[in-house]
């Protein structure tokens, strides 16, 4: 299975409100990029045969959202590519850390959920040692010997001072074996709908400068605008994989963004991310981007090329689109 991003530029079709009306996706605050997605979802929704379901405004007001499944739909968990999987995020939410941040209603029902893509794209990988080493293997050539562990939401320690002191986490953290023995990791942070302007913290901890100084993670550690986005998420979940290499639980590890290739606002932040990092050299996380479609591909190449070609379908096959607009405008 090869996958291509839709075109050169990232960029994805617009969608007209017409059809954003006929499939319950014209939502006045969507970008471009958000309008493409949401009607991406309520076409995958259809062909589910999935009921539709209802966003409750600020107000107290009901309304349909095509790009969002019902209540009861949700709780059978028809939001996940497949029944193992949706029975692993029952387990998650149950056995999740303490202070880990989830919405269950939100992971179950919303079509555009990251959490919920987290766990579709690698509960199967948590679910099976063996794929998960064929996954890794393609996704990091370079990474693993052997994949030892996979978890969501994932710290080390919520609060506890020997890392940063706070509740950051990251969205995956896949622990293993390098291929020269070393204890590694790969931490993940997933975008999909979103970008990287998450509500700053009214209190960022001093810790994660800290980190990033004692360490040379940055270039200039006094630098405050580390702190407000689009840095400041990066910065502390970067902080807090660091602190684990400082506190000696792993020799090695990266950091990764996951967007798909036509998240332009995440791409750009990245490489104004980018910027402020230090050279990298042994014993400092590293830091990259991969697209999605990447992910998926990888996925197919262990030996899941069905569960790869729906994950594709629901979440990056943009063309979909453009040929839904193609034929409106005939």
């Amino acid at each position: 299975m090869t996958i291509e991003p839709s075109n050169d530029t990232g960029f994805v079709p617009t969608v007209t409100p017409d059809i954003a009306k006929q499939h319950h996706t014209l939502i006045a605050s969507d970008d471009r990029y958000r309008a493409a997605l949401r009607l991406l979802a309520a076409l995958w929704r259809e062909e589910e045969g999935l009921p539709i379901g209802r966003l409750i405004d600020r107000e107290g007001k009901a309304h349909i959202v095509g790009s969002r499944i019902s209540d009861k739909a949700g709780r059978a968990g028809r939001n996940f590519m497949c029944p193992a999987v949706a029975d692993l995020a029952s387990r998650e939410l149950v056995f999740r850390q303490v202070g880990a941040l989830y919405d269950a209603h939100r992971l179950r029902t919303n079509l555009l959920a990251s959490q919920t893509l987290c766990l579709n794209l690698f509960g199967p990988a948590k679910l099976d040692p063996r794929f998960a080493d064929k996954m890794m293997a393609g996704l990091f050539p370079d990474a693993f010997r052997q994949v030892t562990g996979i978890s969501f939401e994932f710290s080390p320690g919520r609060g506890d001072p020997r890392f940063t002191g706070d509740f950051t986490a990251v969205d995956i953290f896949v622990a293993g074996i390098s291929p020269v023995g070393e204890r590694t990791f790969v931490a993940i942070e997933m975008k999909y709908a979103e970008g990287c302007n998450d509500a700053v913290p009214r209190n960022i901890n001093p810790r994660h400068l800290q980190i990033a100084s004692d360490s040379g993670l940055v270039t200039r550690p006094g630098n405050k605008a580390l702190l407000g986005n689009p840095h400041q998420q990066l910065l502390r979940e970067m902080a807090l994989m660091q602190s684990m290499i400082d506190a000696d639980l792993f020799d090695s590890g990266q950091f990764i963004v996951i967007a798909p290739a036509a998240n332009r606002s995440v791409a750009n932040a990245c490489t104004a991310y980018q910027e402020q990092l230090a050279p990298h050299r042994d014993g400092l996380v590293s830091f990259d981007v991969v697209a999605l479609e990447q992910v998926i591909e990888a996925i197919a190449g262990a030996g899941q090329e069905t569960y790869a070609q729906r994950l594709y379908a629901r979440y990056c096959d943009f063309e979909r689109i453009e040929k839904l607009m193609t034929a409106q405008a005939a």
